[in-house]
């Protein structure tokens, strides 16, 4: 239950599509001759919470190549489930949205900087 209304979902999960590391690549993930994942999406299941009932949430998510420099990758290529609060019915304009978890803002306690979604998960 999520503000009154029953909210219903998986794991909170994030689909990242990546950069190639090569170019035989399939989807999905395996490793490469030196041990590195490479591959076209990275998917992170959240199977727990901080002990909160009702949300899941992060303040980034920084993607590093092999050599660990940071991977840019576009705001409008990150996917949550659930997307965030607004799919709440008769809630809406929070902005704690997964394009948060890209904007370069790694440690802070500031809610714009934040995504927040609903959690219900009994697995």
């Amino acid at each position: 239950l999520v503000g009154g209304h029953v909210v219903t979902s998986p794991p909170a999960v994030l689909d990242v599509p990546t950069v190639d590391a090569a170019a035989d690549a399939q989807p999905g993930a395996a490793p490469n001759g030196d041990g590195v994942l490479v591959g076209r999406v990275l998917r992170v299941e959240l199977l727990s919470t901080w002990g909160d009932k009702y949300y899941v949430g992060l303040t980034e998510v920084e993607l590093l190549d092999a050599e660990g420099n940071v991977i840019s990758v576009p705001k409008e290529n990150v996917r949550c489930v659930p997307a965030d609060l607004n799919i709440i019915p008769g809630y809406n304009g929070d902005d704690r949205t997964a394009d948060k978890l890209l904007d370069g803002t790694r440690v802070t306690e500031d809610d714009h900087h934040m995504w927040l979604a609903p959690w219900q998960y009994s697995g």
